[in-house]
């Protein structure tokens, strides 16, 4: 983040960096608990390395940075609302584009910045509201880590 940022001509103002810096650390943290939930869920590592990659891949694909939230099927739909990555993409996308000036100047002189979020269908996001979510999805993580660990081990080593 600290090197892209103002690399793609991103506002330099601190409080929209410094909650990029969070978004890019809660996704970070939520997949991390993630993969160390589903750790415990599956029969041996080789089968929770690959289904865990291929969920990964999963949530990324119906996050909306492929395909438009409207452009999902509506039977697919529940994937896009519990894609890891969907809540902080959306937060970023606002945090990044909502009133400052950054295409306006750039090579695409006939798009606002409001366009570009009304394209995504991001431009009524609360920001703080999708970080929350995520937050709420590292406990749900967690809890079920830790009611398979206490009920599925019972923590003599063979």
């Amino acid at each position: 983040t600290c090197i892209t940022w103002w690399l793609v001509g991103l506002p330099n103002l601190a409080t929209v960096f410094w909650f990029q810096v969070l978004c890019v650390f809660t996704v970070l943290v939520t997949g991390h608990v993630f993969a160390t939930m589903f750790s415990v869920l599956v029969p041996n590592p080789m089968a929770g390395q690959t289904a865990g990659s291929g969920l990964f891949s999963v949530m990324f694909l119906f996050s909306g940075f492929f395909i438009r939230g409207e452009d999902i099927p509506k039977y697919w739909y529940w994937l896009y609302y519990s894609s890891l990555f969907k809540f902080a993409y959306d937060s970023m996308m606002v945090n990044g584009l909502k009133d400052h000036a950054i295409f306006e100047a750039s090579l695409a002189p006939n798009n606002t910045n409001e366009d570009v979020l009304k394209y995504y269908s991001v431009d009524g996001v609360n920001m703080g509201l999708g970080i929350g979510i995520l937050w709420g999805w590292i406990i749900f993580y967690r809890l079920i880590f830790y009611y398979r660990l206490v009920t599925a081990f019972s923590g003599a080593r063979k």
